[in-house]
């Protein structure tokens, strides 16, 4: 039964539709401001996070860099804005616009 509802959740989450800017967004200001902020990958606690300038928390982390860059470059695009990679020791690596 597990199995069923694991399945059953993965099968529900794919077929949600993918939030795009357009979207309107009821809740508080920072939430538009956000949708504009770009979106950074930095080194943490021992793990890579993916977050939006502005954003007290990461939205997402991850133990390998390569599977940060891939979510938030994902974000990124959809925000039309841009991607900011930093290396380990803090230091920015790359810019990528995404802007239109």
């Amino acid at each position: 039964m597990v199995r069923q509802c694991k399945f059953r959740r993965k099968r529900i989450l794919s077929s949600r539709k993918a939030t795009q800017k357009s979207d309107s967004h009821a809740g508080s200001k920072r939430s538009g401001k956000l949708l504009d902020a770009d979106v950074k990958v930095n080194y943490s606690d021992k793990q890579w996070q993916v977050i939006s300038k502005g954003a007290k928390k990461a939205s997402e982390t991850y133990d390998t860099k390569e599977e940060a860059i891939e979510r938030a470059k994902y974000i990124a695009q959809n925000k039309e804005t841009s991607l900011e990679i930093y290396k380990e020791n803090g230091d920015l690596q790359e810019t990528r616009d995404f802007s239109k």
